[in-house]
């Protein structure tokens, strides 16, 4: 019975060791600025004249509760959010459905509707490609050729890191796969 209380336990532990990376992630690029955002609220923040700033407490949203300019934005925020959003819901039911009454062409109509996602990384890739290439040939030059320059900031090993693991995992998984597939095969003709 410990037994299985431990293996439920390595479990959990192992989970949350492959949980944390995530999590730990979400936490800085979304908590992190809430928090911050909510604490800067609550000071008087003059660039204009620093020397004035300080805590204010509530008096920065008494402030805004108080200014018809507030609530105008943000009425004019609700029925703007509120209208794309069901007419957006609308517009692309619609259209699933007019697509699903079509017999012919459905593979066609798909592709349409699916080839700008599709292509947004391509234009991306053909706008940035020669700005990287013009940047790369400028952090060489100014190195007089020395390809160590592309390899000292750890910003940009960390990124290296990124790519090799985002390239090698998928491949590793596919002839893991095969692997696997093959053995099937193997032992189904046997």
């Amino acid at each position: 019975m410990s037994g299985g209380r431990t293996l439920a336990g390595q479990e959990r532990r192992f989970a949350l060791a492959l949980l944390a990376p995530a999590l730990l992630l979400l936490v800085l690029t979304t908590t992190a600025p809430l928090v911050y955002l909510v604490w800067n609220s609550l000071h008087r923040l003059d660039l204009g004249m620093p020397w004035l700033s300080g805590f204010a407490g509530l008096e920065n949203y008494a402030r805004m509760g108080a200014d018809p300019r507030f609530w105008n934005s943000l009425w004019l925020t609700v029925v703007y959010t509120g209208s794309t959003v069901v007419l957006q819901v609308l517009v692309g039911l619609g259209l699933a459905l007019l697509v699903l009454q079509i017999p012919k062409g459905q593979g066609v109509l798909r592709v349409a509707a699916i080839l700008p996602i599709v292509l947004a990384p391509v234009v991306v890739g053909l706008i940035l490609g020669p700005l990287a290439e013009q940047q790369l040939r400028r952090a060489l030059a100014i190195a007089q050729g020395d390809p160590v320059i592309l390899v000292s900031s750890p910003a940009a090993l960390v990124l290296y890191g990124i790519a090799i693991v985002a390239v090698l995992v998928p491949l590793i998984l596919r002839l893991r796969g095969r692997g696997k597939v093959l053995a099937q095969l193997a032992s189904d003709e046997d």
